[in-house]
Parts: structure tokens; C-alpha cells; sequence
């Protein structure tokens, strides 16, 4: 799979560390160049680091200080209810990250974390699709849902559009650029 998508969203989320001071990005090698700052990102129930307590990988983190603030899950193939809903629980049920990069100690999230959810449209007719309507709704009843008792996730954030519309001037792109702004705006870096 070449993960375009899962590229083009990458070079967003750089923009937004590089962009935001006290912030720092892991993102999955199919975000970007496999290299220095690419990383399978395991969540995990709780302490330790084993199979046992690990219950999904993500697509990329954004931190601030010693905090995970953004959490976001690219979905290029399966663009299902299923799919969205499992990845989002998956996520909300874990207490954080274990990483070689933070010397495998649990990083948790912060008490206000978003989700965001990056969704791919390259498959779709737009003209005759219910899929873009039914993942509004989908999103409209997490965020009923939200904060989960004992939970960290505060908020939900559904960005959908192809490769393209997360290109320079693309729509989706923006959008992104947006929900981001939010989420990381205590941290955001004076002009």
C-alpha cells in the first residue's frame, strides 16, 4: 500500500510541531519516511510494556511536555463504522503510550486529549454517497459520549477528504490546520 493519505496528513502534523512550541511528534512510518522520527505507536491499557496490556497502534501523537494532547488515526482502506468506532474505543480505553523513546515508561494523556480521526474519501462517489453523512453521525454520537467515565479523550474530531484536499490549498487540509490550532492552542507559538 503506498499510504498517500497517511503522507499527506504526515507533512500537516510536522507543519503543526514545527509551527507550536513545547510540542513534539511521533508519527507511524507510514506517515512519512521511515527514520528518525517514525515509530510504531503502541497504546496500552496500563503498565508494563507486554501483549497483555497492549491494545492498539496509532497513527501519530503530538505532545506537549510530558503529555500526550493529540492523538490521530488515519483510516485509508476501511472507512466503516466498525472500524471508526473500534479504533476510537480502542484509543479511549488505553492510559497511554510505552516507548522506547520515552525509555519505555507509560506517557498518559493529558486531562484534555482529542481524537482525531482522519478519514479517506478517494474511494467514494461524493455524488451518491451516504458514507460522509453517516460518519458526521458517527461523530456527532461520540461526542455525546465524551468525556468516558475515567477516561482522558475530551474531545473528537472527524477530518475526512483524498491525498489531494491535504495538499497546499486543499480543503481538508485546512480543516485539519484548524482542529490542530485548537487543540494545541495553550502551546501555540507567537507569530
Amino acid at each position: 500500500m503506498s499510504h498517500r493519505l497517511h503522507r499527506a496528513v504526515g507533512e500537516v502534523l510536522r507543519e503543526a510541531e514545527v509551527a507550536s512550541t513545547g510540542v513534539t511528534l511521533l508519527l507511524d512510518p507510514a506517515c512519512g519516511t521511515p527514520g528518525s522520527k517514525c515509530h510504531n505507536l503502541p497504546l496500552f491499557l496500563k503498565p508494563p510494556k507486554n501483549n497483555a496490556t497492549e491494545i492498539c497502534n496509532v497513527d501519530a501523537v503530538l505532545l506537549a511536555g510530558d503529555r500526550i494532547k493529540v492523538v490521530v488515526e488515519i483510516e485509508e482502506t476501511n472507512v466503516g463504522p466498525t472500524q471508526i468506532c473500534g479504533k476510537f474505543l480502542t484509543t479511549a480505553l488505553a492510559k497511554g503510550l510505552i516507548h522506547e523513546a520515552f525509555s519505555n515508561r507509560l506517557v498518559e494523556f493529558d486531562d484534555s486529549t482529542v481524537f482525531v480521526q482522519v478519514l479517506d474519501t478517494s474511494g467514494l462517489s461524493i455524488e451518491r454517497t451516504a458514507k460522509i453523512d453517516q460518519w458526521i453521525n458517527i461523530r456527532d454520537a461520540i461526542r455525546k459520549l465524551l468525556p468516558l467515565l475515567g477516561g482522558k479523550l475530551a474531545a473528537y474530531e472527524l477530518v475526512y477528504g483524498n491525498a489531494s484536499g491535504f495538499g497546499p490549498d486543499g480543503a481538508a487540509r485546512k480543516s485539519l490546520k484548524s482542529v490542530l490550532d485548537r487543540a494545541l492552542g495553550v502551546v501555540k507559538a507567537a507569530p
